[in-house]
């Protein structure tokens, strides 16, 4: 029987070890995941990303989670104008710094309770354009 867990995780710029964590009678790791981002230029004086997450339970996990929450943030690219996401499950939404300067710095998919699609797999394709002046990227 597996025992829910909360793991959260924010992804650097750079290449990065996404997790690393111990577990006793487990032979897979409960769910698998893909971050992918590619540079769109600058869009009217500002710039955008193209991004893709994509989430796979292993096969033998429950499909009943407690939640699933994924934080992406992007740094020294300046405030978030606006974002175009079409998750196959949940919702996203755009959250800032408590400054209080409007935009925000990260996106947050939260993927619900569930793994929707037949597979047991999730994805959130999304581009995401920046405010000018906001820092290089």
């Amino acid at each position: 029987a597996f025992k829910t867990r909360k793991l959260s995780f924010s992804p650097p710029a750079e290449t990065f070890e996404l997790c690393r964590y111990r577990v006793s009678g487990v032979k897979d790791l409960p769910v698998r995941g893909t971050y992918q981002l590619r540079e769109l230029g600058g869009e009217l004086g500002g710039s955008a990303v193209r991004i893709l997450v994509k989430l796979r339970l292993t096969d033998g996990v429950p499909n009943n989670l407690q939640r699933c929450e994924v934080v992406i943030p992007f740094f020294n690219r300046g405030t978030i104008k606006h974002v175009e996401a079409q998750p196959t499950n949940g919702s996203v939404t755009v959250v800032g710094e408590a400054d209080g300067g409007g935009g925000g710095h990260a996106l947050v998919w939260l993927v619900g309770d569930r793994f929707s699609s037949r597979n047991r797999e999730v994805a959130l394709p999304a581009t995401v354009y920046f405010r000018g002046g906001g820092g290089g990227g």
